[in-house]
């Protein structure tokens, strides 16, 4: 039979139109539930956000924040590349989290709670785009 589950990858075949599709929903709903962030947002970086500003002071919680950026990171380059601008935008003050990067990672998390069920689909053509589309 067909894999249908590889180490958390969801994975679903249509070979009519031959796609792949891949899914990790159980690695997002993870990382929603660990920030224990509330409502959900449609984006995964804030539309105010300005990449390279002051930050402002360092915060306390930099184990949490480095254990979600990892997750996220494997997320985005396994499966979810609709979050690789935010993950890449967080893993640039792992060393000195600010309390504007920490916001920006719950806000990332709330959007990733809003869109655990995205999938990546290949298609059989190189010309086909890769799409993230919830199920």
């Amino acid at each position: 039979g067909e894999v249908r589950d590889l180490v958390g990858v969801r994975l679903s075949y249509d070979r009519a139109h031959g796609n792949l599709k891949m899914c990790q929903p159980g690695l997002a709903k993870q990382i929603y539930n660990e920030a224990g962030v509330g409502r959900f947002v449609s984006a995964p970086l804030d539309a105010g956000i300005i990449v390279g500003a002051d930050d402002g002071e360092e915060i306390h919680q930099a184990g949490q924040y480095r254990t979600l950026v990892g997750k996220a990171m494997y997320l985005a380059r396994m499966a979810r590349p609709d979050i690789s601008c935010a993950v890449r935008y967080l893993t640039q003050s792992v060393p000195a989290t600010t309390e504007q990067r920490w916001k920006t990672l719950m806000h990332l998390c709330r959007y990733m709670g809003t869109r655990a069920m995205a999938e990546l689909t290949y298609g059989t053509t190189m010309t086909m785009p890769c799409t993230t589309e919830p199920q």
